[in-house]
């Protein structure tokens, strides 16, 4: 893990793939995390969703076992305790969950249920465009 005392970030698992397999604003934010701009949080179930998109979009197993090094070595890992029950799509809960227990300042999303709510509790809800925006001022 990065010893950066930047703001603290959960970022959704779109926007973690369109980051390390597309150019533009999600590969910026990843760059910037590895850089140690600021602290990516992950939990074992964000973790999970990722490996299990990657795994199901066929992504090589070579690339896949190098996108959790970078994980493990580059985000801090945090097991929610609370449950939240607030978004539409009860998958989304867990971006929440991990977002209340790291107390995280930002969580960075292209998914409309959670950009909907703005803010939850002291995390704001940002797109990877209004991220990029804020973390670049």
């Amino acid at each position: 893990m990065n010893s950066s005392i930047g703001p603290r970030v959960v970022i959704d698992t779109n926007v973690l793939i369109s980051g390390f397999y597309w150019s533009g604003i999600p590969k910026r934010i990843i760059n910037l995390w590895l850089k140690g701009k600021f602290r990516l949080y992950v939990s074992p179930g964000t973790a999970a969703e990722l490996i299990s998109l990657l795994i199901r979009f066929e992504v090589p197993r070579t690339k896949i076992k190098n996108i959790k090094k970078i994980l493990v070595t580059h985000s801090v890992r945090i097991i929610p305790q609370q449950k939240v029950t607030v978004c539409r799509d009860p998958k989304d809960n867990q971006f929440l969950e991990l977002c209340l227990a790291a107390s995280a300042d930002y969580l960075i999303t292209g998914d409309k249920d959670l950009l909907i709510l703005k803010k939850f509790h002291q995390t704001q809800i940002f797109s990877p465009k209004q991220f990029l925006g804020k973390i670049n001022k």
